[in-house]
């Protein structure tokens, strides 16, 4: 999807997320960015609205418990990529994976040369990633 800055498409990429949060669903969802703060203020921001929702009705949610939920399903694509890469046999067990700023993202080259620079991981992710 695409747009103009502002005009939604973070909080699209939020809304299939977590309407698709029960590993069981066919479309179990991982919403990924490599804006690190972004993604430190979504989970917050997400695992407060979830105890306050939860005080409203009466349910006591421990804010560790909601910070522990909402990052199952809201991720920085780094660690998401090692994590990948850690068990090179088994694909994710997410469904669909939501990129945010995809057209950020790095080509086989790139990533491969990172891995290798900063990860003394040679070619491991040209193998690893083919799921």
């Amino acid at each position: 999807m695409t747009g103009v800055p502002g005009a939604g498409k973070t909080l699209v990429g939020l809304d299939i997320a977590t309407k698709h949060i029960d590993a069981d669903d066919d479309l179990y969802s991982v919403y990924l960015s490599g804006n690190g703060p972004l993604v430190k203020i979504l989970c917050e921001a997400l695992a407060r609205d979830r105890v306050e929702r939860g005080r409203e009705v009466g349910e006591k949610i421990r804010i560790g418990t909601a910070r522990s939920d909402v990052k199952t399903f809201i991720q920085n694509v780094h660690h998401f990529r090692d994590e990948c890469l850690l068990d090179k046999s088994a694909a994710p067990i997410e469904h669909v994976a939501i990129f945010d700023e995809a057209q950020r993202a790095w080509d086989m080259e790139q990533t491969s040369s990172f891995m290798l620079r900063k990860k003394n991981t040679p070619t491991l992710i040209n193998q690893s990633l083919n799921f």
